[in-house]
């Protein structure tokens, strides 16, 4: 379990990382792979964003390098710091915050845009967007993800009945 920490963006006020914490366990949670003790960063897809895989690569090797005591690591990397801003001003996401720059940051908790946050990370990341509208829910994700890992289907489950409330009322 990650703990929760405190970052800026782009000159922007001091925020926790609340929903940016969530979306990093997702990632941990899906590419973590038991028998190496490791990601398994083959998991991503092809249209995975290079930003995202980058940080995914140096943050497995600084956490092998941690388990291996012959390994030198890094210790100043700011891997939370570092999601912060992966995570911010992605263009169909919705966040809490704006920068003096006229940045987002600080995504909103709700799960359609954990959704799209997983679609512009995923599928729009890496270059050419084939599916032009971003997921709203965790299971278009779902679908996503289990499509490209059939071996390792995932399900999930979501109150359809609240999600479509508020898709015709914009009210939670």
């Amino acid at each position: 379990v990650l703990p929760n920490g405190y970052y800026t963006f782009d000159g922007g006020e001091i925020k926790a990382d609340c929903v940016e914490v969530a979306i990093r366990e997702i990632f941990y949670l899906l590419l973590w792979d038991n028998t190496s003790g490791s990601l398994d960063l083959a998991r991503l897809p092809g249209t995975a964003s290079p930003s995202l895989k980058d940080l995914l690569i140096v943050e497995s090797k600084q956490y092998q390098a941690l388990h291996d005591e012959e390994k030198e690591t890094d210790d100043d990397i700011d891997f939370g710091q570092a999601w912060f801003n992966l995570l911010s001003d992605l263009p169909v996401c919705d966040y809490l915050a704006t920068s003096p720059n006229g940045k987002n940051f600080e995504l909103a908790p709700t799960l359609e845009n954990v959704s799209k946050v997983l679609w512009s990370l995923l599928v729009a990341g890496g270059g050419e967007v084939r599916q032009q509208h971003p997921w709203r829910s965790l299971g278009d994700f779902s679908d996503f993800w289990s499509n490209h890992n059939p071996q390792r289907p995932l399900s999930v489950q979501q109150d359809r009945l609240q999600h479509l409330r508020s898709e015709n009322t914009g009210v939670m």
